[in-house]
């Protein structure tokens, strides 16, 4: 049952700051609690000195010190917890060694580092990356309705945290079902899924035939392609939106695959009733891109994506945005080199397909 294994998946994740956890908390889950969060430490060899590590999910991270208010440039960094309990940072040239590692506690938002040798170090967690150290931070994260929209016609790969292997993979459908498949079931047929929005953007699991509870329903950020679903108890799925079908979960149905083969190298041509004499075309790549141009020989070509649903809805769509919007598709039918577009609402479309580029976009 799908809500099943993306609710399991959260088992991976950390809360959302150490300070909503209530007491002292040691060994994973302080590790846990540092993911998606910048750990402050005061320099004892540098007065004034301070140094910060911001942590990201797949074992990775960006380090810099500071003193007088003037920061380093960041640098990357690894990091692991391992099997004797202890949180190592080290460069990620090479393996950590015993003097990169520390006992780790987290105490509300002071964390303590005791190293093997020499006395215990102290700590703040702030929230975030607090410094700014990671480049893709810079990215404002997309939350809400608009992050869950991002996933429809795509796919979110979940990591295990501190890794960079997959442990589950979800396919979007814009219909809003969907395929998954998870690591120890690999081998078997897609998990079959419906997804839907709650008013408050949360994104809900569902079998079909019934409604959303609270349990089956996350939160979604993007920032960039990192995706991070959340759930009510600030538990966290960390992963990566991929474009399109990346796993092969959905394979196209035989009558979709022939309209696709129509379609991927050649050129589109149509004509909009709205705009008698002018001519839309888009030439359509195999690879899902494409250019796009409104009117006749006139004008720049503008990148597009494009993509065909099993159930017959053609999608084209700026190649800037992650998902089609429901303006952006209409059914589709093809005969011979002539097609056909329907949608709901809107006059019917006729066209036909050139071969090749042949427009030269």
């Amino acid at each position: 049952m799908l809500a099943t294994a993306a609710m399991s998946a959260l088992a991976v994740g950390a809360p959302a700051r150490a300070a909503d956890t209530p007491g002292t908390i040691d060994g994973w889950p302080a590790v846990e609690a540092l993911v998606g969060n910048t750990l402050v430490v005061t320099r004892p060899d540098q007065p004034g000195g301070e140094s910060a590590v911001f942590m990201l999910p797949d074992g990775t991270g960006r380090v810099a010190e500071r003193k007088g208010g003037v920061a380093d440039p960041p640098r990357a960094v690894q990091w692991a917890f391992r099997s004797d309990g202890l949180f190592c940072v080290s460069d990620p040239s090479g393996t950590a060694s015993d003097g990169d590692c520390v006992t780790l506690s987290i105490a509300g938002d002071t964390a303590t580092l005791a190293p093997k040798d020499g006395p215990a170090v102290a700590g703040k967690v702030l929230r975030g990356d607090a410094w700014q150290l990671d480049p893709a931070g810079a990215k404002s994260p997309v939350t809400g309705k608009a992050a869950a929209r991002s996933l429809a016609g795509n796919t979110v790969v979940l990591m295990p945290l501190g890794g960079s292997g997959e442990v589950a993979a979800f396919y979007f459908l814009a219909d809003g079902t969907g395929r998954s498949t998870r690591q120890d079931n690999a081998a078997e047929t897609p998990d079959a899924f419906r997804w839907s929005l709650r008013d408050d953007g949360r994104l809900c699991f569902t079998d079909a035939g019934k409604g959303p509870a609270d349990g089956d329903c996350l939160t979604v950020s993007i920032t960039g392609d990192r995706v991070t679903l959340a759930g009510r108890d600030g538990r966290a799925a960390y992963g990566r939106l991929l474009d399109g079908d990346a796993r092969g979960l959905a394979p196209a149905t035989p009558a979709t695959r022939a309209m696709i083969d129509a379609l991927a190298g050649n050129t589109l041509v149509f004509a909009r009733p709205d705009r008698p004499g002018e001519e839309t075309t888009f030439y359509l790549q195999a690879d899902g891109t494409g250019r796009a141009l409104q009117g006749g020989g006139e004008g720049k070509p503008e990148p597009v994506r494009w993509s065909l649903w099993n159930d017959g809805r053609f999608c084209v769509f700026s190649a800037r945005a992650k998902a089609p919007l429901e303006g952006d598709c209409a059914t589709l039918s093809v005969a011979g080199d002539s097609v056909t577009f329907t949608a709901p609402g809107r006059p019917a479309m006729s066209g036909r397909i050139l071969k090749g580029n042949a427009r030269t976009l």
